[in-house]
Formats: C-alpha cells, sequence, structure tokens
C-alpha cells in the first residue's frame, strides 16, 4: 500500500484512557502494510497540516492515530467532526 486518502471522524479516548482526540484506522487497512502495525506513517490533514506518527491499538483489533489538540484547533476542528486523512508510509534508510 503506498497512500489512504479517505474522510475519518475525529474521535475521543475515555479519560481513563489519555482522553487524546484520535483517527480509527480500520484493522483491514493495516494489514495492507508490509510491516502492519509497526509501520510509522506521515499524516496530512486536511491538506494542511502534516506530522509523523504511529499505529496505537484501540483493543477492539483496530488502530488509531493520535491528533495533537494544537493540529486541532489550528484547522478549527474537534472531536465529532469529519476531516481529510492522508496517510503515507514514511521511508526510513
Amino acid at each position: 500500500m503506498t497512500d489512504l486518502r479517505t474522510e475519518l471522524l475525529i474521535e475521543q479516548l475515555e479519560a481513563r484512557k489519555g482522553g487524546y482526540s484520535y483517527l480509527r484506522i480500520e484493522a483491514s487497512v493495516v494489514s495492507q502494510f508490509d510491516k502492519k502495525r509497526e509501520t510509522r506513517l506521515i499524516c496530512a490533514l486536511d491538506n494542511t497540516i502534516s506530522f509523523r506518527c504511529g499505529l496505537n491499538h484501540l483493543g477492539d483489533g483496530n488502530y488509531f492515530i493520535i491528533v495533537a489538540a494544537r493540529y486541532l484547533k489550528a484547522l478549527k476542528k474537534k472531536a465529532g467532526s469529519t476531516i481529510i486523512s492522508e496517510l503515507t508510509k514514511t521511508r526510513i534508510h
């Protein structure tokens, strides 16, 4: 898999799990990566902000990427909003 561009819902973890805002990445998408969940990614949001990230277990077989509050503030988004996300595998040499 090279890139994934899709509209995702911004969700929020329970307070006891950190309360972070995140994007859910389905297990079927992660299974397309050569190294599965060990893949490092670049996440671009609304064609405006991009950052390096990794995949975390959600606990239901799916994964998530944490989105920093500062990025959501800059994009004027919050939990419950949708956002255009583009994931690209990083190249490690």
